[in-house]
């Protein structure tokens, strides 16, 4: 059940990056309009709607992170791939030490995720529940199982 959370934790993250992509705003507006696209479509009441803003304060909290996790990858594979031969040993070293920094941020994830679902309402949780699933049946359709 845990291993489906951070799953189901992940896809409501992504989907917020995702949308938090969309036109040319800051990430600050971007996260304003993906919560209260969030809240419209759940319908949040003001308890809901303060536990989901906080959310969002964690996660633009740990984008700077994110991002120079993402960054450091990227120039390490831009730097192997101007060499002569890939050092696999330090391009594994590398990933592995970012996912063990993107590892250590998870259970503030999982922890506001918790927090989120438990003030959902059974209506809710579906909605939510069947949001995932079209997510991950286009995700399906698009690169496969």
């Amino acid at each position: 059940m845990r291993r489906k959370w951070t799953g189901a934790l992940m896809a409501l993250l992504i989907g917020m990056v995702v949308l938090a992509g969309c036109r040319h705003r800051t990430p600050e507006a971007r996260a304003d309009r993906a919560v209260e696209h969030i809240a419209d479509e759940l319908d949040l009441n003001a308890s809901q709607r303060a536990q989901l803003d906080r959310t969002k304060a964690m996660m633009l909290d740990k984008r700077k992170e994110v991002l120079e996790v993402w960054n450091t990858v990227m120039n390490e594979l831009i730097a192997q791939m101007k060499q002569e031969r890939i050092d696999q040993t330090k391009l594994n070293a590398v990933i592995d030490e970012s996912k063990a920094k993107l590892s250590a941020m998870s259970p503030d994830f999982v922890s506001h995720l918790a927090e989120f679902h438990a003030s959902l309402n059974e209506e809710q949780r579906s909605q939510i529940i069947e949001r995932l699933e079209k997510i991950k049946e286009r995700r399906q359709r698009r690169f496969g199982s």
